[in-house]
């Protein structure tokens, strides 16, 4: 197979039904390019493109104090030099789209300036990822008083779907019954039972299992190092392999799996198993989902998943959670029912009655005429009884106050009739 030859700048290689097309792209530029990259037509078809890329009289000065500068400062920055390479390559096509305005004065640049940007992006992750990384780049500048504020914090998000879920348990067991022990498999396992991303699973290799532990020397995202034991349907699993040395997964000719390649083949095994809505970055979703289904906390799965920030623990296991603390507030529901006998089944309450016998709510109220003098007097004497006989009669409350302080405390005192 012919090795590809090297691109220039903005060249993009796209291999479509079997062919290699190249494309210039550029921002929101894409120009379809001869199919020869060595051809004289090819050369000077992309120095047409390119010049018209660039200003006359050759690239601008940065002006200090611009964005365009505050952008510069912030790629030479430690901050920026302790991403992953991969991120470094995404923070760098995401801050080009702002050199349309790096003319500006950083401290002039507003929230509507990054809305506008934004929006010609369209709706979707892309443009959000985009609001996070200008974001950054603006607190960056705020710690170096650069700038006097962040345009970018507190902007919604546009896309608010979860884009891969967690696998259901049906879709686990159907996975398992079609997919046979080989590569896909091993990839699958690796992923469900240690909750770790696809580029990290490729890495894994014999050396990294010593038959208890799965180690993962450095987290490619992060750069985290995890110690993971090995659950018992994983291990037996690996056990059974027989591998030797090497890549756990392996690629065609027992060699490393192209990233492409690698998804391609999941694709067509997610699809046999008729799962096209899955993904295979959702089974970190489902160990995440397992291990607070289990009860685990926080630093628990974030010790497996190599999360550092709870709030993504917490966006992996929203699902779970909520299932739970719903299960939880129906039980105390069922049992405070029980408890109070106001079981809500036919027949058990009386005609005219909305709510339980026993309920506050339940009980006939009655008119004011009804209760009577509150401040009744003694009843009349019986007839017959002699005139100057005496009842007994509970004192006023102003003589029994006038008796008491002086030092007597009578109960009954007889009033003549």
């Amino acid at each position: 197979m012919a090795r590809r030859p090297s691109l220039p700048r903005y060249v993009k290689a796209i291999p479509r039904r079997g062919r290699i097309y190249y494309y210039f792209r550029f921002r929101d530029m894409y120009q379809r390019l001869p199919d020869d990259p060595e051809s004289a037509a090819f050369h000077a078809r992309y120095a047409e493109i390119l010049a018209g890329l660039e200003p006359k009289g050759g690239p601008q000065r940065i002006v200090p104090d611009s964005l365009a500068a505050m952008v510069r400062d912030y790629l030479a920055s430690p901050e920026f030099q302790r991403l992953r390479a991969k991120s470094r390559d995404y923070y760098r096509r995401q801050l080009d789209r702002i050199s349309i305005i790096g003319e500006h004065p950083a401290a002039a640049i507003r929230r509507r300036h990054i809305l506008a940007l934004r929006d010609q992006i369209g709706a979707g992750r892309t443009a959000d990822q985009f609001i996070q990384v200008v974001r950054r780049l603006f607190s960056w500048g705020l710690d170096r008083e650069l700038v006097s504020e962040n345009p970018a914090m507190r902007i919604a998000r546009t896309h608010t779907s979860q884009r891969y879920t967690a696998w259901p348990d049906e879709a686990l067991a159907e996975f398992e019954a079609i997919t046979p022990i080989g590569p896909i498999r091993t990839a699958y396992m690796l992923g469900r039972y240690t909750g770790q991303r696809r580029g990290d699973v490729l890495a894994m290799t014999k050396a990294d299992y010593d038959g208890a532990w799965i180690r993962v020397e450095e987290q490619e995202k992060t750069g985290e190092p995890l110690w993971i034991p090995a659950h018992p349907a994983l291990r037996a699993y690996l056990d059974q392999l027989g591998i030797e040395v090497g890549l756990l997964v392996k690629g065609p000719g027992a060699g490393p799996w192209d990233r492409s390649g690698f998804a391609k083949a999941f694709r067509r095994a997610l699809d046999a198993a008729g799962l096209r809505a899955l993904h295979f970055h959702g089974l970190r979703h489902s160990a995440s989902r397992s291990l607070a289904e289990a009860g685990c906390t926080d630093e628990e799965i974030a010790a497996i998943t190599g999360h550092r920030a709870r709030e993504m623990v917490a966006h992996y296991t929203r699902q779970a959670r909520q299932r739970r603390l719903a299960e939880a507030a129906i039980n105390k529901l069922v049992d405070h029912e029980k408890r109070t006998g106001t079981e809500r089944e036919s027949g058990k309450l009386p005609a005219g009655f909305t709510t339980p016998p026993n309920s506050r709510s339940a009980k006939p109220l009655k008119r004011w005429s009804e209760w009577g003098d509150s401040n009744s007097r003694p009843p009349a004497p019986e007839a017959g009884a002699l005139p100057g006989c005496a009842t007994l009669r509970k004192p006023y409350g102003l003589f029994r106050r006038l008796r008491r302080r002086n030092g007597e405390h009578p109960r009954w005192r007889l009033r003549a009739l």
